[in-house]
């Protein structure tokens, strides 16, 4: 079994961008209509003497993959190295495509084919000749594999200039392929006004493209991705209003097949924000929790795809962060954390009368605006009763005479309608008296 040897990548890159017609036997229009038709799928089989060259013509229904499969033999009883040759034409006659391959020195191996291409809707030409003056005996198959192109585009393609630029919409996934017969494509887009979109771009099969380029209004180039390019994740860009221009380029000769979107920014309401803390206690400081947010399992970059700001973070109560995003995100969320006031310090509980009076320290207005009293026969508290006072004092009466119960205290942060409490107090025993 042989190795499929290729030409060197210059004479292939040669031979593709020269677009010279081949004034070779079999193309001209009388051997047009003499060739047989090969059709996807079947195998066929022939022998060549030397010095000849035998010619099929085949028809794909849309951009896509062919595929030739087969193999290939001398039939001329030479015990030496033979080559042969396939050649692939365009319904114009160009030469898109050529491979050389050996077949071993002994009579009776094999080379076996199997090599692919995109092309574009349309006719073809398959060539295959023997080289160094001896004939081969061979059978192959064609198979082909739709790309799938948002755009069906014909042989050589239909958006190959700005002129002819395919007009694409915001938010909107396209797929298409550069090929033998077709090695750019070009879009346009518009906007109304002013605004960042997003850039995204996947290749899919094949080799990545030699150029990803975005041209303003005045088909000035703006911006440009290294020619190692094979994904694109979500490039933000900052665009006036007016009509812009997307080019993609095949890359060295190679062909493969791609997406892409110009997208508007993601709203930062579908990413994940987390606080790294959820509570903190007064002690007059501002308070700046950090901020993590992740969008489809990686985290974003502060100052690159959102910037943070606090507000109603250092007074006891409910403190906010807002999250606004930039870049590649737009939009703002809110996060909310509590500041709760300190836990009260009881200075004293006495017994009076069928009940109690508690008095502990003042807090400042910027962390309590209320306390309060929780008080219970059981020292677990359960079944406690709940007294709210403004003060620092609370008697509390109507209790049974001469009976042990169990004090708490507690401070509170009014915001809005919502308080924000502190943790209790240690419990104080105090029992009441009888008169």
């Amino acid at each position: 079994m042989g190795t499929i040897k290729r030409r060197a990548l210059s004479v292939l890159l040669a031979a593709v961008l020269a677009v010279t017609m081949i004034p070779a036997e079999g193309l001209t229009s009388k051997a047009y209509a003499a060739d047989p038709v090969a059709k996807l799928g079947v195998t066929y089989q022939g022998a060549i003497p030397k010095n000849k060259a035998n010619y099929y013509t085949f028809t794909i229904p849309s951009a896509g993959l062919v595929t030739i499969s087969g193999l290939a033999e001398m039939y001329d009883g030479t015990s030496f190295w033979s080559f042969f040759e396939l050649h692939i034409y365009d319904a114009n006659g160009r030469e898109l495509w050529d491979d050389t391959s050996q077949i071993p020195n002994k009579e009776g191996e094999r080379e076996y084919l199997n090599t692919s291409l995109r092309l574009g809707k349309g006719a073809y030409t398959l060539k295959i000749a023997p080289v160094s003056g001896r004939g081969v005996k061979y059978n192959f198959k064609l198979t082909f594999e739709t790309a799938s192109e948002s755009f069906a585009e014909a042989q050589g393609g239909s958006n190959n200039s700005f002129e002819t630029a395919s007009a694409i919409s915001l938010n909107r996934t396209y797929r298409s392929q550069t090929g033998w017969d077709d090695s750019c494509d070009f879009y346009r887009f518009t906007l109304p006004r002013a605004q960042t979109v997003r850039v995204i771009f996947n290749t899919i099969a094949g080799h990545r493209p030699s150029l990803i380029a975005l041209f303003d209004p005045n088909r000035v180039n703006i911006k440009q991705w290294p020619s190692w390019t094979s994904d694109i994740s979500a490039e933000a860009i900052e665009l006036p209003a007016g009509t812009y221009f997307l080019e993609i380029d095949r890359y060295r000769g190679d062909d493969g097949v791609y997406s892409f979107q110009i997208a508007d920014p993601i709203s930062i309401t579908k990413t994940s924000i987390k606080l790294s803390d959820s509570s903190y206690i007064y002690d007059g400081y501002a308070k700046t929790p950090d901020v993590i947010v992740t969008h489809n399992g990686s985290t974003l970059t502060n100052s690159r795809s959102y910037t943070v700001s606090y507000s109603a973070n250092k007074n006891a109560g409910i403190g906010k962060v807002t999250v606004t995003g930039k870049g590649a995100y737009a939009g703002s969320v809110t996060k909310t954390f509590k500041i709760k006031p300190g836990r009260p310090s009881i200075k004293a509980v006495k017994g009076v009368k069928k009940g109690f009076k508690a008095t502990w320290a003042k807090k400042s207005k910027a962390e309590a605006t209320g306390y309060q009293v929780q008080y219970s026969t059981k020292k677990s508290m359960k079944g406690a009763k709940t007294k709210t006072v403004k003060g620092t004092s609370k008697t509390v009466k109507g209790l049974k005479a001469g009976k042990r119960y169990y004090v708490r205290v507690r401070a509170y942060k009014t915001v809005g309608k919502q308080k924000v409490y502190s943790s209790w107090s240690a419990k104080r025993a105090v029992t009441t008296k009888r008169r």
